[in-house]
């Protein structure tokens, strides 16, 4: 599935359905209790973005836990310092409707803002995953990778 932004994403809900997507749920359930409890794999998606562009803006999630890992190598990031995931201290308020923290950003950007949240930036790492709680505002990090398909 395209975006307006240019970059593609594949859904669980559409068919993206790889057999090792499962495989690593289901062990990171297993070697991780306290984290996952009897929590299952609802929700997943696949993006692939064009090295020219922004990536995710800021939002959150409607899940209880996220967890993004990346498989690009590390050859394909011209910058060590960045390109994986920045996500902030501050949950989305309780009463907000999924388009006020998913879609809109401004309102987004200003809770951020007002709230004093700090941000901890997970620099692209081939194989990284990054566990939290889907509730917690971020976004992708500055993309810097080299041209090419297979840099994607």
């Amino acid at each position: 599935m395209g975006f307006p932004a240019g970059y593609k994403c594949a859904f669980l809900r559409d068919g993206f359905s790889p057999a090792c997507l499962f495989q690593i749920a289901e062990e990171l359930r297993l070697s991780l209790p306290n984290i996952f409890l009897d929590h299952r794999l609802l929700a997943a998606w696949a993006f692939k973005y064009d090295q020219r562009m922004l990536g995710i803006n800021i939002h959150a999630d409607p899940a209880v836990i996220n967890v993004n890992f990346w498989i690009t190598p590390d050859e394909a990031n011209l910058d060590p310092s960045n390109g994986g995931l920045v996500v902030w201290d501050t949950a989305a308020p309780e009463d907000w409707s999924y388009a006020d923290y998913n879609i809109n950003v401004a309102r987004m950007k200003r809770f951020i803002a007002s709230s004093g949240a700090k941000a901890k930036r997970f620099a692209h790492r081939q194989n990284l995953a990054v566990i939290f709680n889907s509730s917690l505002s971020h976004k992708t990090d500055t993309l810097n990778f080299k041209s090419g398909y297979e840099n994607r």
